[in-house]
């Protein structure tokens, strides 16, 4: 009786912990998602999804962006940042958000770097979460997003390194409110 509770136990935790790349999920906000280390991310301004790397030794995201101007107003609370994003089809697009706050990121080499912080709409696993992300020239890095734990914790995502492309990237209702 016991070997028969605990197989049907392995098979329930089984079938709950196998996600593949087929299975799309969808989950509630307030659930924990397992996620690949490579996986799609939708984002809003773009109207449309790119590769991300989830990359839980960063602490911050981080989205390959060219800023333009950083525009100081006499209140700090002002300040906005005017960069310019790619989309996956190579369209630049132009945007405008106001600045957070600057964060210093070491680079390899072991240098410094300022690098401004701005708040984006993404579509993560199915569900919406808007989190900061610094902006980073990144030409050198094969994705275009860095997924930081900050985005992670927000999302509620847990990262499988033997995974990729585990799970949708559009929000269900972003495309209802696009069919109204």
């Amino acid at each position: 009786m016991f070997r028969s509770r605990l197989f049907a136990l392995a098979i329930s935790l089984a079938s709950i912990f196998t996600l593949t790349p087929s299975a799309h999920a969808v989950v509630p906000s307030n659930q924990q998602v397992i996620m690949g280390w490579i996986e799609y991310v939708y984002l809003q301004d773009l109207d449309g999804r790119l590769k991300a790397k989830l990359d839980t030794g960063a602490t911050t995201s981080s989205m390959r962006a060219e800023v333009v101007k950083v525009m100081d107003e006499k209140d700090a609370k002002k300040t906005s940042v005017l960069f310019k994003l790619e989309d996956a089809e190579g369209k630049v697009n132009t945007l405008q958000r106001k600045l957070v706050r600057w964060v210093r990121i070491k680079s390899k080499d072991g240098s410094f770097q300022r690098r401004p912080v701005v708040e984006m709409d993404f579509c993560v696993a199915g569900h919406p979460v808007r989190s900061e992300v610094n902006l980073a020239p990144r030409s050198d890095f094969i994705y275009p997003i860095l997924v930081g734990r900050n985005m992670l914790r927000d999302a509620n995502i847990i990262v499988d390194p033997n995974r990729t492309f585990t799970s949708r990237a559009r929000c269900p209702e972003l495309d209802e409110e696009k069919d109204n």
